[in-house]
């Protein structure tokens, strides 16, 4: 069985709790326009560089009959990449099986240790037929959609704008004066604004603030890191 989950931390999770054959795969799907995904080389979001080609290469290479997909329903990323591999494979004669890791002390995978992950496994599902196009017609409808975004609404996958994550992100900002920028991005990420957990995403939105003169970067000082490096530390505030 090739197992996959949708990062190399949780890959090296799976192989240190003993599991062979995983891979990890991940394209981003929340975020973006998805025109044409598959036959695109790279996608690029933020400077962050997706090798589109090379991760689909991986799954065909494998070659397998059985897959599963480690995934959290609480997290957009894991949601989409479970709906567009079921969607990928669809008509295909491979069998599908998931595995939900969220529960009301975990949210991710990777919130596991080692030995906790063999527990897991009773949370196999394996999915029929019936199922598994229900998830392709859903996936087919959003890249249909195809827009800014991909949330978890009340446990559903919806397109939304930009928008729609910005206003959420403003409304944190507004409460500070001023706030140190990897601050920012990190209360976005415990708050896990409209599901979403990635620093990449955050990121990108406030660089597109600071570009379109929403944001202003107020200051910028040396200060230490968590490991004693003297850094230049960018203040970022709402512009007025």
């Amino acid at each position: 069985m090739l197992e996959i989950v949708i990062s190399e931390s949780e890959k090296i999770l799976l192989e240190g709790a003993g599991f062979q054959n995983v891979i990890s795969f991940c394209l981003l799907l929340s975020y973006g326009n998805m025109k044409d995904l598959e036959n695109q080389r790279d996608r690029t979001i933020g400077n962050l560089t997706i090798p589109v080609k090379s991760q689909l290469t991986q799954l065909e290479q494998k070659k397998e009959k059985q897959i599963r997909i480690w995934y959290s329903s609480v997290d957009n990323e894991d949601v989409c990449t479970l709906y567009f591999l079921i969607s990928y494979f669809h008509g295909k004669d491979i069998e599908i099986f998931t595995c939900d890791v969220a529960d009301k002390n975990h949210f991710s995978l990777g919130s596991y240790s080692e030995n906790e992950i063999e527990k897991l496994l009773d949370r196999t599902i394996h999915l029929k037929e019936s199922v598994k196009q229900e998830y392709h017609n859903v996936w087919n409808q959003l890249m249909l959609e195809d827009a800014d975004l991909r949330v978890l609404e009340r446990g559903i996958l919806k397109s939304v704008s930009f928008e729609y994550l910005d206003k959420q992100m403003l409304n944190i900002l507004k409460q500070y004066e001023s706030i140190r920028y990897w601050a920012f991005i990190g209360e976005c990420m415990r708050e896990r604004l409209c599901g979403f957990f990635a620093d990449i995403i955050f990121t990108t939105r406030v660089d597109e603030f600071i570009k379109q003169g929403i944001v202003e970067i107020c200051a910028v000082k040396k200060e230490q890191n968590g490991i004693g490096e003297w850094k230049d530390q960018k203040y970022i505030r709402i512009k007025e």
